[in-house]
């Protein structure tokens, strides 16, 4: 019994998701970004987060737990590997700059949206052969910081890495494996 329990969890995990296989696709409104560059020095991101909560309805003592409203964490953090250019970290500080310019006193974005994107996905790679699995869009995204680079004299046989953290409105989840294939199993 325990050996098929073992090939029942084998067969269902197969290869399984990994977390080094992703994709990350982010278009800034201002600044020579490029997907292509965010997705070869991209390190690391996160699938983002969804709660829903609850609402507590009591009645002659007993109480009815129901679906509240969904919440997002509208907290999504980037970590990039710097190149010698420094392009990716440059595109970022002008998006920064877009949104709020310190020196000039200013705001370039002419309105309440333009400094924002509505093109930033993480895609889930299959195992095997970096299919898509699962896409997931950021609605409303834009950056509200980038971490310092630390340089020291003992950071020998490393490259610099920086942290992008975006504030957004909402994701949505686009399940392109269902799409894909014809023997996908909900749960």
């Amino acid at each position: 019994m325990a050996s098929s329990k073992l090939q029942q969890l084998k067969n269902t995990l197969s290869m399984g998701a990994r977390g080094n296989k992703y994709r990350i696709m982010l278009a800034a409104p201002v600044g020579p970004t490029d997907d292509f560059l965010i997705d070869t020095v991209g390190k690391g991101g996160a699938i983002p987060a969804k709660t829903i909560g609850q609402i507590e309805i009591w009645t002659q003592g007993r109480k009815l737990v129901v679906a509240g409203d969904a919440t997002y964490e509208n907290a999504w953090n980037l970590t990039f590997w710097n190149t010698q250019d420094l392009a990716l970290r440059n595109a970022f500080d002008q998006w920064l700059l877009f949104i709020d310019d310190m020196e000039a006193h200013s705001r370039a974005a002419t309105d309440h949206v333009s400094y924002m994107t509505e093109t930033a996905q993480i895609h889930q790679l299959n195992t095997t052969d970096n299919s898509m699995m699962a896409q997931y869009e950021f609605r409303n995204l834009w950056p509200t910081g980038i971490s310092a680079i630390d340089m020291a004299d003992d950071q020998q046989d490393t490259i610099t890495e920086f942290t992008v953290d975006f504030a957004y409105s909402h994701w949505v989840r686009i399940d392109t494996y269902a799409a894909q294939s014809s023997d996908a199993n909900p749960i």
